[in-house]
This record gives C-alpha cells, structure tokens and sequence, in this order.
C-alpha cells in the first residue's frame, strides 16, 4: 500500500535556518515549524523537556474521567484493555 505524505506550506528559508542552528533535519525543522515552534531555543525546550517542565497529568483533558473509568472497572473486576502507542504520534 503507497501512502502519499501531504506537507503544510511552509517557508523554506524557516525551515533551513532552524536546521541549521539546531543541527537537526530540514524535515524535523519543518515539523517543528509547523508546530509554532519558530525559535531555536523553545525549540530545543520542547525537544529536551525536563519532568518539572511537563504538564501535570491531572491538568490534561479527560485524565480525570479516565482515572474514573479505570478505577471503576478494576473495582467490578472488568477486564481493561491498555494501547502502548510507541510512535508518540497519538493514537491511529
């Protein structure tokens, strides 16, 4: 199966400046780009964040009803099913 990649337009002298300075790909660059992240140092921050930088687990949409469900199932002693979903691209 050929799948066909669809880019967002992206400004090309962006995209070889933050390779540059970063030292990373033209394709990471543009990825990175299209995310808002323009300048090298948020850039690299966001590559390299530390665990005090993350956010707080509980601060992310829908942990709080998910830890419900979880917890709600284990107490009827319902099977769970866990996605490992090793791309970090979100779940496809």
């Amino acid at each position: 199966m050929t799948q066909n990649w669809r880019f967002a337009p992206h400004d090309e002298s962006q995209v070889r400046r933050l390779s540059s300075e970063m030292r990373i790909s033209p394709l990471l660059a543009q990825v990175l780009i299209a995310r808002g992240l323009q300048d090298a140092t948020v850039a690299r921050s966001f590559i390299d964040a530390r665990m005090t930088e993350l956010l707080e687990p509980c601060s992310m949409p829908g942990v709080e009803s998910a830890s419900d469900r979880i917890v709600a199932a284990l107490k009827e002693k319902r099977r769970i099913t866990i996605y490992g979903d090793y791309d970090v691209d979100g779940m496809t």
